[in-house]
């Protein structure tokens, strides 16, 4: 098993300092080796970890540890804070690790330094039984994308083309319109946006998209892609993302292997990729690099 050195952080809501305790010591049986590690802060309102101040410092200092990575502890709310003022961002260092609230990170470092992450499991699910996961982010980060075999996605709507390439962005439905006014609404042209939620229901889910839609950062997708999202997933397929699809002329796919639920599948954030048919709707996704 190949060792991992990483940098835990906590930018975004606070947590049970036992579940560290719990995680850190898993962490250990698991051939991990934790070079810098986070801690419980107080913070305004309560939920968040710390200090804007705080979680930022952490953010810049893992960044310049010798480690292969650094792996958000948790999700939830409190990256979006970090916005304006995460900008030191250096265009070499370390991958960032996390989903959920920490994809704000992600398209951060990518949008302002090219920086590739992992949208996939956070360490305080260490201790969940799809470890499958875990084997897959540590293939990543040891750049062996190449020996990742992911399950096909399903075409929902006529897809005339039998390959469609671009950099893969995933992100959390509700962090992606967190950012609407703070980066160009023409940067997401050409790229391959695949998006996931959880407890958001049908009519905030629709919301939000026409939100995404009238702000024109939709605009030119390569494809969009649907993960998880565990309420009223039907009616949002039907209702809400075909006739998006279908406004904006651009392939749709159903992927519900990311997100919230498990298994979590770990997906590399920037990475170009290609989306090939099979055959009839059925296709696959492989990196470019």
């Amino acid at each position: 098993m190949t060792s991992l050195s990483v940098s835990l952080v906590s930018p975004s809501s606070s947590f049970d300092n036992q579940l560290l305790k719990d995680s850190l010591r898993l962490a250990s049986t698991l051939g991990i080796k934790i070079v810098s590690a986070t801690e419980t802060r107080l913070g305004q309102p309560a939920f968040i970890n710390g200090t804007k101040g705080e979680r930022l410092a952490e953010l810049l200092d893992a960044d310049q540890q010798e480690t292969d990575a650094i792996w958000c502890v948790r999700g939830g709310c409190g990256a979006i804070e970090l916005i304006h003022d995460y900008v030191n961002i250096p265009v070499q260092g370390p991958i960032l690790i996390g989903y959920s609230d920490s994809t704000v990170l992600h398209f951060l470092r990518f949008y302002r330094s090219q920086r590739l992450g992992i949208h996939g499991p956070i360490f305080f699910e260490l201790s969940n039984t799809e470890r499958a996961c875990f084997d897959q982010i540590r293939l990543l980060v040891k750049d062996r994308a190449e020996q990742l075999v992911y399950p096909p996605l399903k075409a929902l709507n006529n897809i005339i083309f039998d390959q469609i390439s671009g950099p893969l962005l995933p992100m959390n439905l509700t962090s992606l319109q967190s950012l609407i006014g703070c980066f160009d609404p023409g940067f997401l042209r050409g790229k391959i946006v695949a998006i996931e939620d959880i407890n958001e229901p049908a009519y905030k889910v629709w919301r939000t998209v026409q939100h995404l839609k009238n702000a024109q950062v939709l605009f030119g997708l390569k494809a969009l892609v649907i993960g998880h999202f565990n309420l009223d997933r039907a009616e949002l397929v039907e209702h809400t993302f075909k006739p998006l699809a279908h406004d904006l002329g651009i392939p749709l796919f159903d992927w519900p292997i990311f997100g919230h639920d498990q298994p979590n599948w770990p997906l590399l954030f920037g990475a170009r990729g290609m989306i090939s048919r099979v055959d009839g709707h059925i296709f696959t996704w492989t990196y470019l690099e």
